[in-house]
């Protein structure tokens, strides 16, 4: 009876290892498809990164032209912009028009909390440039506080730790 079974061996042997091999070829073929899926995604990932640095760079160039629109002729008014995400406790103010300060002097953004007695946060200090342009750029803020509103200042170099009045440019 051994002899009728022993040829046999070989053949299972050699069809289970077919079998091995085809599953390892399909794990192969997966894994290479799952690779390819994750190089796609970094791809994209890494252009969103570098969208989002040209963004930032370009508010924070200084030789960067900024422009305010106006229906008719006006005289250029000082005047600020801020996108704030409570949550995140991200903040961008761009600013435009700012007469100049002596060296002494800062300008100061302020957030106000929404939150009643809520005393106001500095959320950093600025110059503007020879054209009277200033930005903020994701200046340290404790997360989750609603905003009342901002306001900017002019305090000491170093800033301070209450906004002195007046507050010269404000919104809600």
């Amino acid at each position: 009876m051994a002899g009728k079974v022993f040829p046999w061996v070989g053949w299972a042997v050699a069809a289970g290892l077919a079998v091995a091999a085809g599953n390892l070829y399909h794990q192969r073929q997966s894994m290479q498809a799952e690779l390819v899926n994750q190089a796609t995604r970094l791809d994209h990932l890494t252009a969103d990164a570098a969208a989002a640095r040209q963004v930032l760079d370009a508010l924070t160039d200084t030789t960067a032209m900024r422009v305010t629109l106006n229906k008719g002729p006006a005289v250029a008014a000082p005047q600020g912009r801020a996108t704030y995400v409570a949550d995140k406790g991200t903040l961008i103010f761009v600013a435009n028009n700012l007469d100049p300060l002596p060296a002494d002097k800062a300008y100061e953004l302020w957030l106000i909390p929404a939150a009643d007695k809520g005393a106001p946060i500095p959320a950093g200090t600025f110059h503007p440039d020879a054209r009277g342009n200033a930005n903020v750029i994701l200046p340290p803020l404790p997360k989750g506080v609603e905003a009342k509103a901002f306001g900017v200042t002019i305090e000491d170099k170093d800033g301070a730790t209450t906004p002195t009045m007046p507050i010269i440019l404000v919104g809600t």
